[in-house]
């Protein structure tokens, strides 16, 4: 009762300072109309104003200044913080702010902050309007204000991209080949061919547990391993989407075909003693890019597919990825401005940036190109969005003292969707492709191995299919304590888990047409390839694919980041039955398997073995119950 009245003298204080207000507009005294409305604003909850001016207004809102002393340390030297407050209020309507300014400030530019250092600009137009510049947020959060200069303009690409030199000839591949690993502890009759993702072989791992774990022991005495050693270091091939093309026998898919066929004849030496890969049936474990190098190949090779019992692909990019959609990955880049802490930031543009767009997804290396987006997902209004934007590129090839830039306007848009034709699609003025034009090695789309029609052809209720997400309340320290008794070499190992962890982050922030922050098409990411990708879904589910709730009006993510189990099961191309989904794994762990050397322990590998050892023959098979009624696999690192 007392907590009531308190309420109501509350109210009626301001009330009266609403009249109080009206009466001295009427009587001339200097007061404002806007003043009078700030004041019923503030009765009706319906605008706050902040120390330092800042208004806001909305359903219940409130606005309030923090101190920039707070996040100094996450911006750049060169980019000061002009203003860093926080926001609420009711949705689901965007809320307005305003900030004062003086006649000496310049263009304003206002920036989310999405994560520890990751900060994203705001798209919504910022305006000038007399004392105020004024944009909408589209939810709750913290934000910084901040003049734009020339040294930090969140356009600008601090770095030069140097692309490496690539050879599309044979002798580019004069290392690869298929051997045994662990011949003499691996032994068993039925062959399992190893698959590497891009650029690197990351197989020790698991070729320690499968070798001197008690966990495979069964796996062993099923089991011999081949590894297909393919690095594409400096390499310009083709996965081999399109056997058609002239190119079509250098590419990766037709070097593993010979590969397996040249082993059968004539066999393959290691340790000087000649092993020869069994005419009978055989399993193939792939990791990443691996995937779609084992789909082409099922695809392209049926005589060999008839052969295979079972396929398992680990965080493979089955509809491709975001970030090896250049101008994607370049717009993202962009909207991050000035916002990374000077060593994150350098994290960000060398492993996201320079080592992603130069290295890993080069513009001259077609088997990085075959992994863009396909962009299925737009069907349910995600995909890729529309929108033109500017880089200011320096010239590279300039005295470092003395380089000049230039402005360079791209297009983002569906016409950049690794799919046949799509440089094609009409309704969009989208001319500013890269590369600029097909490379030489160019061998199809991603598009012509997924399902339709024939999709009978692509053996897909052979494949297991593994996905990961990571999760944002394991922080780096998590990864570092899971991996700390791996094989692999602990500095590669390091430094692949801090780029990926920014990475996640990274992807989180991408634009889609339909979706804007906080929710993002692909918040449930391995910090390479979405979940959506990973788990082969038709892209027709019509919503995102993790689970929300609704917080003072806004939809948000739930706190415990988990996916829609029955939503994925209804629309994955893959048998249900055979998805396994990580909860809070990362790109590099999926081949890691987060392995204990010293235990001999790796829950993942443990589980790749049982669904390997349950397609071999005597095993016992699967209840081929009714189509698409099971749910995907949960599994916990």
């Amino acid at each position: 009762m007392l907590l009531s009245f308190a309420c109501l003298m509350c109210i009626s204080a301001t009330s009266a300072d609403v009249q109080l207000s009206l009466n001295s507009v009427l009587q001339g005294n200097g007061t404002t109309s806007a003043d009078v409305q700030r004041a019923l604003n503030r009765v009706l909850r319906w605008g706050d104003e902040s120390s330092t001016g800042i208004v806001a207004g909305g359903r219940n809102v409130s606005v309030r200044d923090l101190d920039a002393e707070d996040v100094r340390g996450e911006t750049r030297t060169d980019a000061p913080v002009w203003r860093y407050f926080e926001v609420g209020g009711r949705g689901p309507e965007p809320i307005r702010v305003h900030m004062p300014v003086s006649k000496h400030t310049g263009e304003v530019e206002v920036y989310r902050r999405a994560d520890q250092g990751i900060y994203v600009r705001i798209e919504s137009p910022v305006k000038r309007d007399g004392q105020y510049v004024s944009f909408k947020a589209a939810a709750p959060g913290k934000f910084v204000a901040r003049e734009v200069d020339p040294y930090s303009h969140p356009d600008i690409e601090k770095s030069c991209f140097h692309v490496p030199e690539t050879s599309a000839g044979p002798e580019a591949k004069a290392s690869w080949r298929l051997h045994r690993r662990e011949p003499q502890l691996v032994d068993g009759p039925t062959p399992l061919i190893l698959i590497m993702g891009m650029a690197t072989d990351r197989w020790q791992d698991f070729t320690h547990w499968a070798a001197y774990s008690a966990e495979a022991e069964q796996f062993r005495a099923q089991y011999q391993l081949w590894d297909y050693y393919h690095p594409t270091d400096g390499v310009n091939v083709a996965l081999g989407f399109d056997p058609t093309c002239p190119t079509y026998e250098e590419s990766e898919v037709a070097y593993l075909n010979r590969f397996i066929t040249g082993a059968m004849s004539d066999g393959v030496e290691t340790d000087g003693v000649r092993y020869y890969f069994p005419e009978g049936p055989f399993s193939i474990l792939t990791h990443s890019q691996g995937g779609l190098v084992a789909r082409t190949f099922m695809k392209n090779y049926p005589e060999q597919a008839g052969r295979v019992l079972g396929v398992v692909t680990v965080d493979c990019p089955h509809m491709g990825s975001p970030f090896a959609t250049r101008e994607w990955l370049r717009r993202t880049i962009t909207r991050l401005g000035f916002c990374a802490p000077r060593v994150l930031g350098l994290i960000v543009e060398s492993t996201v940036g320079e080592l992603m767009l130069a290295q890993y997804l080069a513009p001259n290396k077609q088997s990085d190109l075959d992994m863009g987006w396909v962009n299925f997902d737009a069907a349910s209004g995600f995909g890729i969005p529309y929108v033109h934007f500017n880089v200011l590129r320096w010239d590279c090839e300039a005295p470092l003292l003395k380089r000049p830039s230039f402005l360079l306007p791209l297009t983002l848009s569906p016409r950049d969707a690794n799919r046949t034709g799509a440089h094609t699609f009409p309704g969009y003025d989208d001319h500013t492709f890269d590369p600029p034009v097909p490379l030489s090695t160019d061998c199809g789309r991603l598009d012509q191995i997924l399902p339709g029609p024939q999709a009978s052809d692509l053996y897909l209720d052979k494949f297991f299919v593994y996905g990961s997400y990571a999760v944002p309340e394991e922080g780096i320290g998590a990864q570092f304590r899971r991996n700390r008794h791996a094989v692999s070499d602990p500095v590669q190992r390091a430094f692949e888990i801090i780029g990926q962890s920014v990475a996640v982050s990274l992807m989180q922030t991408i634009e889609s047409p339909e979706t804007e922050d906080p929710l993002g098409a692909y918040r449930l990411n391995d910090g390479l390839v979405p979940l959506q990708s990973q788990l082969m879904l038709d892209g027709e589910e019509g919503d995102l694919i993790y689970e929300t709730r609704e917080i003072d009006g806004w939809r948000v993510p739930t706190r415990r980041l988990m996916p829609r189990l029955d939503l994925i099961a209804e629309h994955t191309f893959a048998d249900p039955a055979r998805l396994r989904i990580i909860r809070g794994g990362t790109h590099l762990e999926g081949v890691t398997g987060c392995y204990n050397a010293r235990t001999g322990h790796s829950k993942l590998f443990s589980q790749i073995a049982a669904d390997l050892l349950s397609v071999t023959p005597g095993a016992q098979q699967e209840d081929d119950g009714p189509a698409r009624t099971h749910l995907p696999l949960l599994l916990r690192f």
